[in-house]
């Protein structure tokens, strides 16, 4: 429930951080939050239409990460963190990809 918790509160956060921050390149998605060793996850948030199977192995062959949980009901993967800039910056570049941020801690009060 955590984890369920945490993965739809990043998007969330990422969505509408994505509408205040404006990428170095207009082709890219801004990465939300920052890199935290007890959430070592990157979420990445495909755009509506995208096969994310497809998508997804298509990027591993190309940028060389493990995803670590790949959902086509919400066309999301994760990958481990941190990832090398090279990575980083070719996901959130590729046409495909509409959000990519951090995994956080989320405190309910």
């Amino acid at each position: 429930m955590r984890k369920t918790l945490s993965v739809l509160v990043t998007i969330a956060i990422a969505v509408l951080a994505s509408s205040c921050n404006s990428p170095t390149s207009a082709n890219c998605a801004t990465v939300g939050g920052a890199f935290d060793a007890a959430y070592p996850d990157i979420f990445v948030v495909y755009h509506v239409g995208v096969n994310t199977l497809v998508t997804t192995d298509s990027l591993v062959a190309r940028y060389g990460f493990t995803p670590i949980r790949v959902d086509t009901a919400s066309g999301t993967f994760t990958m481990p963190a941190p990832q090398p800039a090279s990575v980083l910056n070719g996901v959130r570049c590729e046409p495909s990809v509409w959000l990519i941020g951090y995994d956080g801690p989320i405190v309910l009060n």
